[in-house]
């Protein structure tokens, strides 16, 4: 039941394989739930039924390289210099 880490979510949206999630742990990952591998499930029994269905179903191939690069922690942080220089000159 608790919110878990954001991190643990890009790591299991970067493999590309089948990911089960609660609707918190996609917070900053909302443009991913659309993706055919993502399953939302908040309850336990939506856990239950997922799973299985999950299990049976082939591994996904599409490619969403792209979408998949916005997780990299390169692509994540490359902001950062840039605003701490905006934030520094502003003050």
């Amino acid at each position: 039941y608790g919110g878990g880490s954001n991190i643990k979510t890009a790591e299991a949206l970067y493999s590309g394989a089948h990911v089960i999630g609660t609707t918190s742990a996609f917070r900053g990952y909302e443009n991913f739930i659309s993706l055919p591998e993502v399953n939302i499930a908040n309850l336990p029994a939506d856990y239950q039924k997922i799973i299985p269905d999950v299990l049976q179903r082939p591994v996904p191939v599409a490619d969403y390289a792209e979408l998949k690069m916005s997780l990299r922690w390169d692509r994540c942080l490359a902001g950062i210099p840039e605003n701490a220089r905006n934030l520094l000159t502003n003050v």
